[in-house]
Order: structure tokens, then C-alpha cells, then sequence
């Protein structure tokens, strides 16, 4: 049997980890359930995954990248970045369904979509990694990763929102 404290903090870490992990899944089942119903459309549910998945793949880059590696810091990043990507691709989604509820045309709703919502959602991202980005400076490495991932996450989402969810509705509307 192993055991005294550094055997304790690693098994803490591994569970912790493992633990975020399968909740991380269980809330992207979740996400891609509401989103199905408020749309009454899978394939809705199933494309507005993307623009919160790609985020998570990118921070998984990075860790991979620079060789961080997946402690309780990283794994919490991985909820963090979701649930502001998820905000952000519920609130485009929201704009373009009143949109299409008012009676545009799919291309004309995504130009309003993202003249009204698009400066709102870049708006946000830019105070948010304003202040996320402070972290950076920090000599605490815990902090630094942090910091450097949610921003890193936060990035990518608002990439992916902006310019792969128009092209991903555009597609699902042709298919129809």
C-alpha cells in the first residue's frame, strides 16, 4: 500500500480531474438536449456544439503544447471556457431565432444576428480576457495556467461563434 501526503494530493488531483471530466461530459449532453428543445431541431443541437467543443479542443492543445499537463487547474479551465463559448452561442442563437421568428431570411437574420448580438458577444469576450488576462502576470503557476487557457478558450469561442456558427447555420438551412 502507498500513502503519506504526496501520494494523497496525486490521487486527489487524478480523481478531481477525472471527476470534471465526466461532469464536462454530462453538461455538453445536457447543452445539446436544451438547445435541441428550445429549437425543436437535433441537428440545431448538434451543430451549436461545435463552437463550444472547438474551444475545449484548443485549450487541450495548448496543455498538450507546452506540456502543462491535466491537474485540478487545467480541468477547471475546461468548465470555465465552456460555460462562457455556451453563453455565447446561446445568446447568437437566441438573436437569430427572433430573427427568423420575425420572418428574415436566413441570410438576412444572420446579418442582423450579428450586427446586434455580434458586438455585444465581442464586447464581452474582450472585458472578460481583459480580466482573465491579468492572471497572466501572476508568478503563482496555478493562476498564470489559468489565466493563459480561459483566455486562450475565450478566443476561440468568440472565433467560432462568430464565424463558423453563420457558416454551420447556413449549411443546416441548405440541407432542409
Amino acid at each position: 500500500n502507498f500513502g503519506g501526503t504526496a501520494f494523497i494530493i496525486d490521487e486527489t488531483n487524478v480523481n478531481v480531474s477525472e471527476g470534471m471530466m465526466w461532469n464536462l461530459l454530462i453538461i455538453i449532453v445536457l447543452i445539446f438536449l436544451i438547445v435541441s428543445y428550445i429549437f425543436k431541431s437535433f441537428a440545431v443541437g448538434f451543430y451549436s456544439l461545435f463552437p463550444n467543443i472547438i474551444p475545449l479542443l484548443t485549450i487541450t492543445a495548448v496543455v498538450g503544447w507546452f506540456g502543462f499537463g491535466m491537474n485540478i487547474a487545467t480541468t477547471i479551465v475546461y468548465t470555465i471556457a465552456f460555460g462562457i463559448a455556451v453563453d455565447d452561442t446561446i445568446h447568437f442563437l437566441g438573436r437569430y431565432k427572433i430573427e427568423i421568428d420575425r420572418g428574415a431570411k436566413n441570410h438576412q437574420a444572420l446579418i442582423n444576428t450579428l450586427k446586434t448580438s455580434g458586438g455585444a458577444i465581442f464586447l464581452t469576450t474582450l472585458v472578460l480576457v481583459s480580466g482573465f488576462g491579468v492572471l497572466i502576470t501572476s508568478t503563482f503557476f496555478a493562476t498564470f495556467i489559468t489565466g493563459l487557457l480561459v483566455c486562450v478558450g475565450m478566443v476561440t469561442a468568440l472565433l467560432c461563434d462568430l464565424y463558423l456558427l453563420p457558416v454551420l447555420l447556413v449549411l443546416l438551412k441548405r440541407k432542409k
